[in-house]
C-alpha cells in the first residue's frame, strides 16, 4: 500500500476517509493523490499549502503525459481535494473550471471473437511474476467480461462478496452508489474456486501480491502488455478495460437477436444486470452494435429514436 509522506499526507488520508464514509470509492482519488504526493516531495518539499504555483506546475507536467480525459479526471480530483482543504480551514488554490478540459467522447472498442480468444490466450500464458499477475489477470478479466462488470467492480470485491457455493456475487457501492447481485455460471464458479484456493486467506478477492490489492492502473497496464503479446500492436494501441463491459453487453443483445427474442422486453433485465440507473443507459448499447443488424426485426428503431441520452454506462 502506498505511504503518503509529503506535508499533505495527513490531509490526503483524512480526505480519502471522508469520501469513503460518503460511499465513494477510494480508488477514485487514491491514484491521483499518490501522484500529487510524489510530485510535492520531489518539487515542492517545503510547501505548506496547495498554492497556485504548485498546482499549475503539477498540471504542466501531467499535460505532457495524459490524454484529454485522463487529465480532466486528475484535475477534477485535485480540485475536489482543494475544496476539502478549504473546508477544514487550510489554504488551497482551487483550479478554475475553465482550466479543466472538456470530456472527449470516446468511441468504445468492441472486441471481435478472434481478439478475445487471442487476448485471453495471452493472459493464460503470462510468465510467472512476483506480483502474481499471471494468476490474477486471467481470472480478473474473464470475470469482468463474462459478467459485464465495470472495471472497478471486480477490483473492489471482498472475498466475502462471492459465494463460491451458490455463485452469487454481491456488487456494492457502484458508480451510482447502489448495490446489485449477479449469478456466476458453473465455469466461472470453478475458475474462482481455483483462484481462491491458490490465493489463500485475505480480505480482498483479487490481489496482485500476497498482501496488496489490485488497483485499476495496475490492471490496465497488464491489459496493455497482453494486448501487445497477443500480436495486436504496441501497448499504446490497446483498448481500455471498460471495453470488455461494452463488448459483453453488445454480445448479449446480439445473442438475443439471434435467438429471436423481443429486445424491447429483454432490455429491462439487461438494465438490472448492468446496474444502470435508467433504461437510456442500456439503450446506448443497442446503438453500438454492428451496422449489419440495424435492419434486424427484433428492434423497433422508431421506438428507440430520441431515447438515447448521456447515461451512466
Amino acid at each position: 500500500m502506498y505511504n503518503f509522506t509529503s506535508y499533505f499526507a495527513p490531509f490526503i488520508k483524512s480526505f480519502i476517509t471522508f469520501k469513503t464514509n460518503l460511499n465513494y470509492s477510494s480508488e477514485s482519488y487514491n491514484w491521483v493523490l499518490q501522484k500529487l504526493d510524489t510530485f510535492v516531495n520531489y518539487n515542492f518539499a517545503t510547501a505548506i499549502s496547495l498554492n497556485e504555483e504548485l498546482v499549475k506546475s503539477f498540471i504542466t507536467i501531467e499535460e505532457k503525459k495524459l490524454k484529454q480525459n485522463g487529465l480532466r479526471a486528475e484535475l477534477i480530483c485535485v480540485r475536489v481535494f482543494a475544496k476539502y482543504l478549504r473546508f477544514i480551514g487550510e489554504k488551497a488554490y482551487l483550479i478554475p473550471m475553465e482550466l479543466i478540459p472538456k470530456r472527449q467522447q470516446y468511441t468504445p472498442h468492441l472486441y471481435t471473437d478472434k481478439e478475445l480468444n487471442l487476448l485471453f490466450t495471452a493472459m493464460d500464458n503470462m510468465p510467472e511474476e512476483i506480483d502474481r499477475s499471471n494468476i490474477t489477470i486471467p481470472v480478473l478479466f474473464r470475470l469482468m467480461y463474462c459478467c459485464a462488470m465495470r472495471p472497478g467492480e471486480p477490483i473492489r470485491l471482498l472475498r466475502e462478496d462471492i459465494n463460491l457455493e451458490t455463485g452469487s456475487l454481491f456488487i456494492k457501492n457502484t458508480k451510482r452508489h447502489s448495490n446489485r447481485v449477479i449469478t456466476l455460471n458453473s465455469d466461472l464458479i470453478k475458475m474462482c474456486k481455483i483462484y481462491d484456493d491458490i490465493m489463500g486467506p485475505r480480505k480482498m478477492f483479487f490481489h496482485c501480491t500476497y498482501d496488496t490489492k489490485v488497483n485499476s492502473c495496475w490492471a490496465a497496464s497488464k491489459l496493455r502488455t497482453c494486448w501487445h503479446r497477443a500480436g495486436f500492436g504496441p501497448r499504446t494501441t490497446s483498448p481500455r478495460p471498460y471495453d470488455f463491459r461494452h463488448t459483453a453487453c453488445s454480445n448479449i443483445i446480439l445473442n438475443w437477436l439471434n435467438e429471436g427474442k423481443d429486445i424491447m422486453v429483454m432490455l429491462p433485465y439487461l438494465q438490472a444486470h448492468m446496474g444502470h440507473k435508467d433504461l437510456e443507459s442500456t439503450l446506448y448499447y443497442v446503438h453500438m452494435i454492428p451496422e449489419k443488424i440495424l435492419i434486424a426485426k427484433g428492434i423497433d428503431w422508431n421506438r428507440f429514436n430520441g431515447l438515447i441520452t448521456k447515461g451512466d454506462f
